[in-house]
Parts: structure tokens; C-alpha cells; sequence
């Protein structure tokens, strides 16, 4: 399945992800395989996996990816602290950026 996809942590803190394989994806996420997204993977590490939600927002084509993950990031404000993304996606109308805790 290709898509957009929520992760919620016990804290209420979203990251916004986008894959063209999500079981693929989740089950990388179950093994805590994410160490380059810091943020997520510290908190699957600290709430372990069961303790996080995991959702899938939208189905679309691979073309359409990076647009709706961006929106999406932008819509939940996941470079706040109310986030566990650490760089929002570049888009065509968006620039990509890294999110100041990431600084």
C-alpha cells in the first residue's frame, strides 16, 4: 500500500511519514529500525512500540507522496513540540527544512 501514515506516541506527539510499501514501513518501526528519525525512534524506544497508534491517512499514487506528506506535516505541526518529525518534506511548492529541535 502507498500512502501517508500517522504515528501518535503516548504523549500525543505525531510524526507524519509517507512509504510506497506502509506494512513494509510499520514492521521496520516494530523493530525500532529508524534511528535516523531521532525523535521517533527515542520515543518507540522510551514507549515502546505497542504504546504508540499507528494510522494510515491516505492512500494515493507515488507521484502524489511528497505533496500530501507535506501537507499533512504542515496541517499537524509536526516540527513543534507537538512533533516527532525532524525535517518537513520538500515539496513543489514547499521547500524542504529541517525543524529547529533538529538544529
Amino acid at each position: 500500500m502507498i500512502g501517508i501514515y500517522k504515528i501518535i506516541n503516548p504523549k500525543g506527539k505525531i510524526y507524519i511519514g509517507q512509504s510506497i510499501n506502509i506494512e513494509r514501513r510499520f514492521r521496520f518501526y516494530k523493530n525500532i529500525n529508524c534511528k535516523a528519525q531521532n525523535k521517533l525512534y527515542n520515543s518507540l524506544k522510551y514507549y515502546g512500540f505497542e504504546a504508540h497508534k499507528f494510522e494510515i491517512i491516505i492512500e494515493c499514487f507515488e507521484f502524489q507522496l511528497n505533496d500530501l506528506e507535506r501537507y499533512y506535516q504542515d496541517l499537524y505541526n509536526v516540527c513543534s513540540n507537538s512533533g516527532l518529525n525532524c525535517i518537513l518534506t520538500y515539496s513543489k511548492n514547499r521547500s524542504g527544512k529541517m525543524c529547529k529541535d533538529s538544529r
